[in-house]
């Protein structure tokens, strides 16, 4: 079985081309207009009405993402194993600072150095903010409380 032909006549023109990657690229239709000297309201009128345009600029929007994603990915998936690397060989120090960043974000303040407790911390957090934006009676509250303390009080949470 071939492989269908990638390659695609485009209905855009070179400005128009050119307006789609500074578009992508977080430029205003105004500084856009102005680069490739065309009016504001033509770039406008590209975006909003040019079929062709629009077509090429979701197609091209969406091979960024994919390769942003790819990259994300690989980025991600290498700094894993540096992690994993280190807590093989008994290093925490990098972790424990990851974990400390994550909780930083969560607004998780973490007051522990150990992992456990940034862990600990981090999910008290999170516990307490689903607490808040439940909807159900305090008893209900109360009683999911006490299970989740039960919980983890049993050698295998710990």
């Amino acid at each position: 079985m071939t492989k269908p032909d990638t390659t695609r006549q485009s209905d855009i023109s070179d400005r128009q081309s050119i307006a789609i990657d500074l578009l992508l690229n977080g430029e205003t239709t105004t500084a856009v207009a102005e680069k490739i000297g065309v009016t504001r309201q033509t770039v406008s009128n590209w975006i909003h009405h040019h079929l062709p345009f629009i077509a090429e600029s979701k197609l091209r929007r969406q091979q960024r993402l994919t390769t942003t994603t790819q990259r994300f990915e690989k980025a991600v998936s290498l700094a894993l194993d540096i992690v994993i690397k280190q807590l093989e060989n008994g290093d925490s120090t990098h972790i424990t600072l990851l974990l400390k960043h994550a909780a930083s974000h969560l607004n998780a303040s973490p007051e522990s150095s150990s992992i456990p407790g940034i862990t600990a911390d981090i999910a008290q957090r999170q516990y307490e903010a689903l607490l808040r934006e439940t909807t159900y009676p305090a008893h209900v509250i109360f009683s999911i409380d006490e299970q989740s303390h039960a919980v983890a009080d049993t050698p295998l949470a710990q």
